[in-house]
């Protein structure tokens, strides 16, 4: 897919920034998924742990979803970073 954006024209630039942008993207879907899924089993937990005569009171700040979003944002984007930098145009008919 790389070596047909570079024989359209695009830059090695552009491929970077396509490669960063598509991992944010992942990033923050990835992030808000997990955070929901996060709040789900806090809110559901307690109820489990009832049933089974244990109960555990649980309880989370909120600012520990933001957290948890940035994160998951920065180590797509960190891990990124090689693919991004590797990326080269391989062998297109232009370069032959």
């Amino acid at each position: 897919m790389l070596a047909v954006m570079r024989s359209l024209g695009m830059s090695k630039r552009q491929i970077i920034k396509m490669i960063f942008i598509e991992a944010m993207t992942g990033g923050l879907i990835g992030g808000i998924v997990d955070v929901g899924i996060g709040v789900l089993m806090v809110s559901v937990f307690p109820y489990i742990m009832k049933a089974l005569d244990m109960p555990i009171p649980i309880s989370y700040a909120p600012s520990l979803l933001v957290i948890s979003l940035l994160a998951s944002i920065v180590i797509t984007m960190v891990v990124s970073i090689s693919p991004a930098l590797k990326s080269h145009p391989g062998s297109t008919l232009l370069n032959r």
